[in-house]
Order: C-alpha cells, then structure tokens, then sequence
C-alpha cells in the first residue's frame, strides 16, 4: 500500500467536495459513506449515500446545466454545477450513477500531478 500523497488544496476544490458531501447527507436515509483511493497517477474519492437514488432522466444531465433534484428551498443545482467545473478545471471527473443496493454513488477522479507538492 502507497503511503498517503501531500497533496496541495486550492479552496475552490475544497468547496467542491464538500458541496458533493453535502448533496449525499441531503439525500441520505440514515448513512453516506466516503471511501478514498490512490495509486501513483491519480486520487479516487468514493461517496455513497442510502436514499432514493436519482431520477434515472436527471442522471446525464446534473452538472451539465443548473437543475436540482432537492426541493426549491434547497437550492437549484448550481453547487453540482460548480463542483464539476472545478473538477474539469484540475482534470478531474465527476460520475454519478444509482447503487443496486439504493442510493446514489459519486465517483471524483482527480490527476495526482495536479494537486501533489
């Protein structure tokens, strides 16, 4: 097992992350789970939660464009936008898909080159 990269966080991804982090607590029945990995090339932050998954038509289209899943209260979609900008921005990449088991599971792919000291 490879000991833990130094990384250097900008603020912006920071944000990011959290902002996902939070989307899963939003959206969670009772738990989220974050799983984190890393190899030589690239860092892997795994994040699922336990609720009702994501509309199968929303899927494709979250953070492309700003629309929500959450009620208007609680925002517009502009967080998941943000997030994948930021990603994209340090040649990352955000998946989301439904989990077999229920519940949502984002996969953040992230360039170690990008962010190591």
């Amino acid at each position: 097992s490879l000991p833990a990269p130094d990384i250097i966080v900008d603020q912006t991804l920071t944000h990011a992350i959290v902002n996902i982090l939070n989307n899963a607590v939003d959206h969670a029945s009772r738990e989220v789970e974050v799983i984190g990995r890393w190899d030589k090339q690239k860092l892997e932050v795994e994040i699922c939660d336990d609720g009702e998954g994501l509309d199968r038509e929303l899927i494709d289209k979250l953070g492309e464009s700003i629309i929500s899943s959450k009620l208007p209260e609680k925002g517009m979609g502009l967080g998941l936008f943000l997030a994948k900008s930021t990603l994209n921005r340090f040649g990352g990449t955000i998946q989301l898909h439904n989990r077999d088991t229920g519940g949502t599971r984002v996969l953040i792919e992230l360039p170690l080159g990008s962010l190591t000291i």
